[in-house]
């Protein structure tokens, strides 16, 4: 079976306790996919993720970087490149450039 690619707002929904049908959906869908250990991210996902949890959802930033290590271990998607890669760190997601931070 071939990876599927997580996007960010499925991260999100699965962590927003007003997301509703949307939680419901990818949380099943996350651990369908933790299960077959058939789940794609790319960094961009997990920056993304990271800075939504934390701006959006009023996430700890301790507690958001505890679900990206959760997911240390899915497919990385990089850029410019058909092939997966080594997942990053923690602290590539957290690291944000410029004003994001």
């Amino acid at each position: 079976m071939s990876d599927e690619f997580v996007d960010t707002n499925i991260l999100i929904y699965a962590h927003d306790g007003g997301a509703g049908e949307k939680q419901v959906r990818s949380v099943a869908l996350i651990t369908r996919l933790a299960e077959e250990e058939t789940g794609a991210l790319s960094i961009q996902v997990l920056t993304e993720f990271y800075w939504a949890a934390t701006r959006k959802l009023g996430m700890a930033g301790k507690e958001a970087e505890d679900i990206i290590a959760d997911l240390r271990l899915w497919t990385f998607i990089c850029p410019g490149t058909p092939m997966s890669c080594v997942p990053p760190s923690c602290s590539a997601a957290t690291s944000l450039p410029g004003g994001m931070r």
